[in-house]
């Protein structure tokens, strides 16, 4: 609870005003603090739910990290040595995470950690890219290194609009409006 309250109360601080965005601030601190030092590692085999509740407050951990180092506005060289913490702080969840993932595998987020595996693949299954793919292969005026980058890019969108056809396990229908936009 202390992660989410942080959570929040980091959020409001970009919603304040100045004198009250710094009090915002020094709340988030202070509860993130707070959430870092009652956490208990998971025990030897936690169940589904514990996991869930592992995989939350990581999360919000992360995504805290990263809000504190975007707000601060650095020169380049302090940016790169706090983003470089960062991963650390990443690189710790993903440990963490790795353990358990066949537990979340498992859980009411299968949904989720079916839309991560999908993304996280080279090569998307559908075909609503395939036109898109069509125009950038045939195109004379983009370079070599241009047409890989692009096609990379094209594929990780094919694999999140793969990831969105999946609702509770069975596949939907592709999505029209994407079939539009390549017309």
């Amino acid at each position: 609870m202390h992660g989410v309250l942080s959570f929040a109360a980091r959020h409001k601080s970009t919603q304040a005003s100045a004198e009250r965005s710094q009090y915002y601030l020094e709340q988030s601190t202070q509860l993130q603090t707070w959430a870092v030092t009652k956490f208990k590692p998971a025990p030897p085999g936690p169940d589904r739910e514990t996991c869930v509740t592992l995989f939350f407050f990581s999360s919000l951990l992360c995504a805290q990290g990263l809000a504190d180092i975007a707000a601060l506005d650095l020169q380049p060289e302090p940016f790169f040595i706090r983003f470089g913490h960062y991963f650390g702080l990443q690189r710790g969840v993903r440990s963490i995470l790795n353990d358990h993932w066949f537990r979340l595998k498992e859980s009411e987020l299968q949904d989720l950690v079916e839309w991560c595996r999908l993304s996280a693949l080279e090569k998307g299954q559908g075909s609503e890219c395939d036109c898109i793919r069509k125009l950038v292969t045939q195109s004379t005026e983009l370079s070599p290194s241009a047409t890989k980058a692009y096609l990379h890019a094209i594929e990780q969108i094919q694999c999140i609009l793969d990831g969105r056809r999946i609702d509770a396990g069975r596949i939907q229908q592709p999505l029209p409006v994407y079939h539009v936009y390549c017309r």
